[in-house]
């Protein structure tokens, strides 16, 4: 008896995509892409954020460490030249212990990218309360370079913090010193407010940074301005130890980066949300 072979299961079947199975996918994976990006880009800036708080709170850490190690006494910082020329440094400036020397700009000095102003204890005298980890320093949030630094093969300065001029010895009352505020370079010295409410660290404006201070704002005036690399908050650390974002409202929010140079901010109202609340949490009379 002769069997018929059956016919092979799909023979006659036509393969291959048509025009509308091509636009149909497209479509779904468009769809798809655009329901996941946006989810994604909220998740990296989710932890970047958080990994900008973890820096600010190993500083924290070392900066209670270290006046700890020296009978209460805050390490020192310093703006302008004693900042920008650290070589240059009398005995008896460089004996107030910086906490780190350098000045930022958009050009191609040294200073953007050396390294050892960061993490050498010649230089950045808090550097060995933090060891070699120079990101402490670093918003992951802030990757800007100017025009001619990209041109450098450059990937990123090296620092996007600055302390607060009114911690620790220096020469801040030799720039733009607001008498509302009370220099303090002892815990035993934060009355108003208590170091549970006095910032220390705090990542700045890339337009605004230079040395490694920050001048508190007057009472309608920045004079540096606070970064807002988080969805519009900037980081903050606090003399009692913790980290944490704060949502700017007003004059902080939003202000352009050019990489061109300083960032100017007009003068505001005296009851400008975001500059009442940099005042607040610094000591002042």
């Amino acid at each position: 008896m002769n069997i018929t072979p059956s016919k092979p299961i799909g023979l006659g079947i036509r393969g291959g995509f048509t025009l509308i199975d091509l636009i149909v996918v497209t479509a779904v994976i468009a769809i798809l892409a655009g329901l996941i990006l946006p989810a994604m880009a909220t998740i990296k800036a989710a932890a970047q954020g958080l990994l900008c708080l973890n820096n600010k709170k190993q500083l924290i850490i070392a900066f209670s460490t270290y006046a700890s190690d020296n009978n209460g006494t805050f390490i020192g910082n310093f703006h302008g030249g004693q900042a920008q020329n650290p070589d240059g440094m009398s005995a008896t400036e460089k004996a107030t212990a910086p906490w780190m020397v350098g000045w930022l700009d958009w050009a191609t000095a040294r200073a953007n990218t050396n390294t050892l102003y960061l993490t050498n204890s010649k230089y950045g005298r808090l550097s060995p309360y933090f060891g070699s980890n120079r990101r402490v320093v670093k918003c992951p949030s802030d990757q800007y370079l100017s025009a001619s630094q990209q041109a450098a093969g450059w990937t990123e300065r090296v620092r996007s913090v600055s302390a607060n001029v009114a911690v620790g010895n220096g020469n801040a009352e030799a720039g733009s010193w607001d008498p509302y505020y009370t220099h303090v370079r002892k815990y035993s010295e934060m009355v108003k407010p208590a170091p549970g409410d006095v910032w220390v660290y705090t990542d700045e404006h890339p337009d605004s940074i230079n040395d490694p201070a920050f001048f508190n704002p007057s009472a309608n005036q920045w004079i540096d301005v606070p970064a807002s690399y988080h969805d519009g908050a900037g980081s903050f650390a606090f003399a009692d130890g913790r980290a944490e974002l704060h949502q700017w409202q007003a004059s902080a929010k939003g202000v352009k980066i050019t990489t061109l140079g300083l960032v100017t901010v007009p003068p505001q109202g005296s009851n400008d949300a975001d500059i009442l609340w940099l005042r607040n949490p610094a000591s002042h009379k």
